[in-house]
């Protein structure tokens, strides 16, 4: 039940955010052009965000884990569990990533492969 109503929260937070978004773009674009290029800005710091999480990560997990858990005491909530599965998640993303990049290496190689041997 913990988990459950930890992801309708998080779930909550993120439709939060998006409606914030979309109220945002349409209160401020005066254009179509102007709302993509708010729209590319905020997804920009948002992936810039996660990518400076993950840097922390690797650069001073401890010391990530130090700081977030100060923050977490300071709400007095078990936040730790969810910290520990963000940082899970975030492994499984690269570990993804680095299977799609081999995936896609081994496919071009057979792409060049079949090209070369076309042109033959």
């Amino acid at each position: 039940a913990r988990i459950f109503f930890g992801g309708c929260f998080l779930f909550t937070i993120t439709a939060l955010a998006l409606y914030a978004t979309v109220v945002f773009n349409v209160a401020t674009s005066r254009s179509n052009v102007e709302m993509i290029f708010n729209t590319v800005v905020l997804l920009f710091v948002n992936d810039l965000d996660e990518k400076m999480f993950t840097s922390l990560h690797t650069i001073n997990s401890e010391w990530l884990e130090k700081i977030t858990s100060e923050i977490a005491g300071s709400f007095r909530g078990n936040i730790k569990v969810d910290i520990q599965y963000a940082a899970a998640n975030h492994e499984l993303r690269d570990e993804q990533t680095r299977r799609i990049e081999q995936i896609e290496k081994k496919l071009l190689e057979k792409i060049m492969r079949v090209e070369t041997e076309y042109e033959k």
